[in-house]
């Protein structure tokens, strides 16, 4: 009896969390992208039962598929991301396309074009970022990992970036706007799940986080401000959407502090003719980030991955 009532317990706990791990996917907005392409020969002419592959550049992992009877293929669902396609075909050169990047609900297309010859030779070329978004009606900016980590800030929030993309107008609070949207019609998301308070979005606040999103767990900011589907949440006018880093295939990390202090900014005309020192004010914000295998050996070596990453703010 006593086996059977914990069996039923178990049960019943495993059901429960499953459940919520399938609310929670649904309240999620998508925040994957998709690579799509064609493959031909010299002549222009498309080539079926192609073999592409799809190598992630982060953990090492791969996605196998072929075209099509249209020579066309898909890889759905991908993360954020740096890939290398492969793609190879009886009587035709193997052709490599090195450093594909993927962002937050867009759609990368790569038209690859074989070369005539043996299988064994290769032809190895660099992706070039697409300009415009041709697959999808989807009106979006991506601030990349390139800027996230060169772009100086006043402040270590992520929201900075935001205000990067074309369209924003305004100065901070409450008249703050992107392609004229009122701060209510404004979603701000981490990881697709929601980070803004809908009381705020009532007073016509946009840039506001819940949860603040600190530049060392950040990968890259993409906003959503036109042709918004189902897939983009499809209940508001805007989206801000961050997306943080994920763990490797490879161990990394690293670290930084900065401090804000009085000493290092001149005093103001006004307080040098009363002779009023400048203002104490000193901030040190300090931590770091890590990342790689959970377990780093054996077959999970490549299935579990961590990120880490911590972040301390004193005044002194």
């Amino acid at each position: 009896m006593k086996n059977e009532s914990f069996s039923r317990i178990t049960i019943l706990v495993v059901m429960a969390v499953l459940l919520t791990l399938c609310h929670a996917a649904f309240a999620q907005m998508r925040i994957t992208g998709s690579v799509t392409g064609v493959v031909s020969d010299p002549t222009g002419a498309l080539i079926p039962g192609a073999k592409v592959v799809l190598k992630d550049a982060v953990n090492g992992t791969a996605k196998e598929t072929q075209t099509n009877a249209s020579g066309q293929f898909n890889f759905p669902d991908l993360p954020f991301g740096t890939f290398q396609l492969v793609v190879s075909a009886t009587g035709f050169q193997t052709s490599v396309v090195d450093k594909v990047s993927i962002s937050a609900s867009q759609t990368t297309d790569v038209p690859v074009a074989l070369k005539v010859g043996a299988a064994t030779d290769t032809v190895t070329v660099e992706a070039t970022t697409p300009i415009l978004e041709t697959t999808a009606p989807l009106i979006s900016n991506t601030v990349d990992t390139k800027q996230v980590n060169e772009l100086p800030l006043a402040t270590r929030n992520g929201l900075a970036f935001a205000s990067l993309v074309p369209g924003k107008t305004g100065g901070a609070g409450s008249d703050e706007r992107i392609n004229n949207i009122p701060g209510g019609a404004v979603s701000v998301t981490v990881d697709g799940i929601n980070d803004a308070s809908n009381g705020f979005k009532s007073g016509g606040t946009v840039f506001y986080t819940t949860v603040p999103v600190r530049l060392g767990a950040l990968e890259e900011v993409t906003v959503e401000a036109g042709g918004l589907g189902a897939d983009a949440g499809a209940q508001s006018g805007v989206n801000i959407k961050f997306i943080t880093k994920r763990g490797g295939a490879q161990y990394h990390g690293s670290a930084f502090y900065q401090p804000t202090s009085e000493q290092f900014n001149a005093n103001s005309w006004t307080n040098n003719a009363n002779k009023v020192a400048r203002a104490y004010n000193r901030v040190h914000n300090f931590g770091g980030n890590f990342g790689g295998p959970l377990i780093p050996f054996g077959r999970m070596r490549q299935k579990l991955l961590l990120f880490e990453f911590v972040w301390c703010h004193l005044t002194n």
